[in-house]
């Protein structure tokens, strides 16, 4: 009786570790008022929320801000050093991220240059051909579903970026991504961004 209680316990475990979770991604980015939103979700369950913008988090770098509830802040570096923990390319390259899969992505580009209808055709044709290099990037390494739409607004200065997408990662990938973050990420090396940091001593 008791082995196949066991024999069913080890599949209904290697069940669930193999077990395939959905997450969605929905957005909004205005560059130009540098202000955005974000909204993340497990099947219709909201994981987190927050707002985004542009600024600085140290003296050295650029960085993406993301705001969510108490407080709490992080900011992404906008440059391509692989030595900086908090870079865009360290975060890319994050066991976590490297192991999600693209199901679908949908993006909506509204670009205007009031006045200048020659500049927002030109923009609008840039920007086209820097998001389809990004596509082909990605679906060089995997399959998936895209669309896409980038409207001119020849009326009024405005760039705005909305988008969706839905990601899929097993339960078996988020534990090895933990275990394998925990092994690369000893001492402080991947501890608070600096704006963290600045931030608890300002508390103290």
């Amino acid at each position: 009786m008791t082995v196949p209680i066991v024999i069913l316990c080890v599949m209904l475990l290697a069940y669930i570790i193999n077990f395939t979770l959905l997450f969605s991604v929905k957005g909004r980015a205005n560059l130009f008022d540098n202000d955005g939103n974000f909204v993340v979700k497990l099947f219709f369950i909201t994981l987190t929320k927050g707002k985004l913008h542009l600024g600085q988090d140290d003296e050295e770098y650029n960085s993406l801000i993301i705001e969510r509830r108490g407080d709490k802040k992080t900011g992404i570096h906008l440059n391509a050093d692989k030595e900086d923990k908090q870079s865009i390319v360290s975060h890319m390259n994050a066991p976590l991220f490297r192991n999600m899969l693209i199901r679908d992505i949908e993006v909506d580009f509204h670009f205007g240059k009031s006045n200048d209808a020659f500049f927002t055709t030109m923009s609008i044709v840039g920007i086209k051909a820097v998001y389809n290099t990004v596509i082909s990037i990605l679906k060089s390494r995997q399959s998936f579903s895209h669309r896409s739409k980038f409207v001119p607004t020849f009326n009024t200065d405005k760039l705005e970026i909305e988008f969706k997408g839905i990601i899929s990662i097993s339960i078996a990938d988020i534990i090895y991504s933990f275990i394998r973050y925990k092994l690369e990420c000893r001492g402080d090396k991947c501890g608070h961004t600096a704006l963290g940091k600045r931030q608890e001593k300002s508390k103290r």
